[in-house]
C-alpha cells in the first residue's frame, strides 16, 4: 500500500528485499523496538490522539515457521505432536478452534507456535504487547499486561477494561477493581 510504504520511510516501488528485514530484526535488540513503541505512544497521548480511559485485552495465535505447520506438507498430520520442532524449539503446541483450510471448515487444527497478547486503546493503538509460548494462559498474561500498563502510562481512574470470556477469572476482576481502580467488562 503506497501510503503505508511512505509512512514507514520507503520509496514507492522500492521496497527492500525481505532478507533485509530479517537482518534488521536479528541485529536490533527488542528493547530498542519497545522503547520506540513507547515513545511513539507517548507522542500520540501528548497530542491527544489516544484516550487512556478504555482498554481492550486480547490475544491471537501465531504459527511458527516450521515444516510441521506447513499445510502443503503431505506428512503434516502424521507428525509426532509430542516432539518439539527443530527449527523453532521455543514454540508450543496449540490449536485453532475453527479454521477454514482449502474452503473446508475444520473444527480443530493443531499448530506449533506462540500467542501475541495485547492491551490496546479504544482507538486501536497497542500500548502493551507480549508474545509468549501458547502454553501460558490468557489470564496469566493479562496480569502482566495490566501491571506494565500501570507502570508505563498514567491512565484515568474508573477506566474501562474490556476482554472476552477467556479472561473470566475472579482474581482478574478483583485486580482491575482494586489495583487498577478500573471497571472490568468481561462476559461470563
Amino acid at each position: 500500500v503506497p501510503p503505508l510504504l511512505e509512512l514507514c520511510g520507503f520509496e514507492y516501488k522500492n521496497l527492500p528485499h525481505e532478507s533485509q528485514f530479517y537482518r534488521f530484526l536479528s541485529d536490533t535488540k527488542n528493547t530498542v523496538l519497545k522503547d520506540i513503541h513507547y515513545n511513539l505512544n507517548q507522542l500520540l497521548i501528548n497530542q491527544g490522539f489516544i484516550a487512556l480511559d478504555e482498554f481492550i485485552i486480547d490475544s491471537k495465535p501465531i504459527m511458527a515457521a516450521t515444516k510441521e505447520n506447513n499445510f502443503k506438507n503431505p506428512n503434516r498430520n502424521t507428525i509426532n505432536k509430542n516432539q518439539q520442532p527443530n527449527r523453532n524449539p521455543a514454540a508450543t503446541l496449540s490449536y485453532y478452534s475453527c479454521q477454514i483450510t482449502n474452503g473446508k471448515k475444520e473444527s480443530m487444527i493443531f499448530f506449533w507456535g506462540y500467542r501475541t497478547h495485547t492491551l490496546i486503546t479504544q482507538q486501536g493503538i497497542c500500548l502493551v504487547e507480549l508474545t509468549l509460548p501458547n502454553n501460558i494462559t490468557d489470564q496469566e498474561v493479562a496480569f502482566k499486561l495490566l501491571k506494565e500498563l500501570k507502570r508505563k502510562y498514567k491512565f484515568e481512574k474508573d477506566a474501562v477494561f474490556l476482554a472476552d470470556k477467556a479472561y473470566d477469572v475472579r482474581d482478574l476482576y478483583t485486580f482491575i477493581v482494586k489495583q487498577m481502580k478500573g471497571k472490568p467488562y468481561i462476559p461470563i
